[in-house]
C-alpha cells in the first residue's frame, strides 16, 4: 500500500537533452529508484502524449507540466529547440511548486553579460551574440534570468553536486507530500 502511494507524487524534470543525457538518466534513477517518485521526463520517454498531441511535442510537453505535482527545471548550456524554455514559463505560470537547478558556467555568463542584457529594471535588451560551441543561444540566459526572478536557482559543476541538491531536496517524500497536500488545501 505505502508504494502505490509514494507512486503518486510526479515530479517533472525538465531539461534539454543533447550532452546531458547521462546525468539526466542518474537523476531519474536518483528520484525512482531511492527515493520512490513517479519521474516524468522526455529523455527516458516518461512523457505521456495525447492521441489529440502526437503531431504536437510542445503542447505535450506544456501538458506534462500541467499534470506534474513537483517541477524540477535543469539549466545547461545548451537551449536546444525552446521547449524546454516554454516548461519552465509555464511551470512559473501555473506556480507548480519547483525548483532550478543551473550550471554555474551558466551562472557565470549570466553575471557577465547581465548588464548588456538587461536594463536597470530587468527588461530585455535587443542583445544577442552568434551561436558558439560555449554557448548555443543566449536564451540560456533567458532562462536562468525568469528562473531567478521567482526562485533560488542552485548553481552545480558536476554530477555529484547536483546528486547531493536532489538528496536535500527529496529524499524525505513523505515530507514533500505532506508540504503538498498544505498547498493544495491552502488553494
Amino acid at each position: 500500500m505505502a508504494k502505490k502511494k509514494r507512486n503518486t507524487f510526479n515530479i517533472m524534470v525538465s531539461s534539454t537533452v543533447r550532452g546531458n543525457e547521462s546525468d539526466l538518466i542518474q537523476i531519474s534513477a536518483v528520484l525512482r529508484q531511492k527515493y520512490g517518485y513517479k519521474v516524468t521526463m522526455s529523455k527516458e520517454g516518461r512523457l505521456y502524449v495525447s492521441m489529440g498531441n502526437i503531431n504536437n511535442t510542445r503542447e505535450a510537453c506544456l501538458q506534462a507540466v500541467r499534470d506534474c505535482h513537483f517541477f524540477f527545471g535543469i539549466i545547461y548550456l545548451r537551449y536546444g529547440s525552446g521547449i524546454t524554455h516554454d516548461e519552465f514559463k509555464e511551470a512559473i505560470i501555473l506556480n507548480k511548486p519547483r525548483l532550478f537547478a543551473a550550471n554555474e558556467k551558466v551562472e557565470f555568463l549570466y553575471q557577465v553579460l547581465y548588464p548588456k542584457l538587461y536594463s536597470s529594471n530587468g527588461t530585455r535588451k535587443r542583445f544577442s551574440i552568434p551561436k558558439t560551441d560555449a554557448l548555443d543561444d543566449i536564451k540560456v540566459l533567458d532562462m536562468y534570468h525568469e528562473a531567478n526572478k521567482t526562485n533560488w536557482v542552485f548553481g552545480f559543476n558536476n554530477i555529484a553536486e547536483i546528486l547531493t541538491y536532489i538528496d536535500t531536496q527529496f529524499s524525505n517524500i513523505e515530507k514533500r507530500m505532506l508540504e503538498l497536500e498544505t498547498l493544495n488545501d491552502q488553494n
